[in-house]
């Protein structure tokens, strides 16, 4: 029983977690919105291969320039990377090593214009 809590805690304290983030400057009659809603951006193969389109930023700021974009890889991310992974696992024990999808968590602000 103290092997499977042990086991679970290194787990915890093993998981990385990441942070990417972009910005870009705006024209001088625009500033810095507030941050958008956390979504997710679907890949597979340990993030090799995108399963989800890429997020078409004109679209997302309604034709208005994007300021950042925050790309993170969350413990929640990784904690639906690790359940899809153990259930491949079990499923086919030479895909062990392969996570067969992995999340990212990303967010953008939007530049506003000045009134």
């Amino acid at each position: 029983m103290v092997s499977r809590w042990f086991f679970l805690v290194s787990i915890l304290c093993l998981t990385g977690c990441g942070t990417l983030s972009f910005t870009q400057d705006l024209p001088d009659n625009y500033y810095v919105g507030s941050y958008g809603s956390e979504q997710w951006h679907d890949t597979t193969l340990d993030g090799m291969v995108e399963i989800s389109e890429p997020v078409n930023l004109y679209l997302e700021c309604q034709g208005k320039p994007w300021a950042s974009i925050k790309t993170e890889y969350t413990f929640s991310n990784g904690l639906v990377a690790f359940v899809g992974e153990t259930a491949l696992s079990y499923a086919v024990p030479a895909l062990a090593f392969v996570s067969p999808y992995t999340p990212w968590a990303y967010r953008i602000r939007c530049g506003q214009p000045m009134n």
